[in-house]
């Protein structure tokens, strides 16, 4: 029987650097789009996040009578009784009330709904919050109330939540915290748009990027704020009193 030999054949250096440099254009190609993928899933868990601050709102207002969650309220937990902040009073309608039941020890916690994908300036494993509330609604004197304080515009034109930084610029943004700076933004200020951290201001609603704003309506409809947005308009959007017109122009 006659054996025959088969030659193998090998790449060449040539023909290996040609597939390499194939591979490296193809992940090149690659990378932007699953970049992109990976910010429109940040953004929908953003936006989805802010929906279910509207609805658990919405739901607080139900157990009382319609008034809404005051920053620094007293609250009894466990028996015992301190100043709470506005995401605190909402841990029982955000899936945590176990979270609420613990009190004072439950400020570590990391509440999911709380924390955006959207901001890069989060540390991983800090109890901090990516959204704030209104500071007409939550640190009035007066409580307003669901819907009957919105007037005459409606909860529909009223902002309620806003995105905001997590670090600001040092400072972490507890959702604890009573501090209404940090748990509320300053209403009759512009938000910051696509800011540098550094200067980050924490008493200011802020996007992540320089395009928009995430915000949630008091029908706890998420809608994308302008960077045109002017002031005037700031302040009627965010008062839920406002007896004038909102023009159209204020959001995407």
């Amino acid at each position: 029987m006659s054996s025959r030999k088969q030659n193998r054949s090998a790449f060449t250096l040539i023909e290996l650097l040609v597939v390499i440099a194939i591979i490296a254009i193809l992940i090149g190609l690659l990378l932007p789009a699953v970049q992109k993928v990976r910010e429109a899933a940040a953004r929908t868990q953003d936006r989805n996040n802010l929906t279910n601050l509207g609805k658990a709102l919405h739901n607080h207002a139900s157990t009382y009578n319609g008034k809404l969650p005051v920053n620094g309220k007293a609250v009894v937990v466990q028996g015992a009784s301190a100043a709470r902040s506005v995401f605190f009073q909402l841990l029982p309608y955000v899936e945590q009330d176990n979270v609420y039941q613990q009190g004072v020890t439950g400020y570590t916690a990391i509440v999911p709904v709380y924390v955006s994908p959207m901001d890069f300036t989060t540390t991983s494993g800090s109890a901090v919050t990516n959204y704030a509330g209104n500071s007409t609604l939550f640190a009035t004197g007066t409580v307003p109330a669901l819907p009957r304080s919105f007037n005459p515009n409606g909860t529909s034109n009223t902002v309620i939540f806003a995105n905001r930084y997590g670090t600001c610029p040092t400072a972490l943004m507890l959702w604890s915290d009573t501090a209404n700076g940090y748990t509320l933004f300053n209403a009759s200020a512009l938000p910051q748009f696509g800011l540098a951290q550094a200067s980050c201001n924490y008493a200011l609603a802020q996007g992540f990027n320089s395009a928009t704003v995430n915000v949630c309506m008091g029908d706890g409809s998420v809608r994308g704020v302008s960077p045109a947005v002017s002031l005037t308009t700031w302040g009627y959007v965010n008062n839920p009193a406002n007896p004038i017109p909102i023009p159209s122009d204020w959001a995407e």
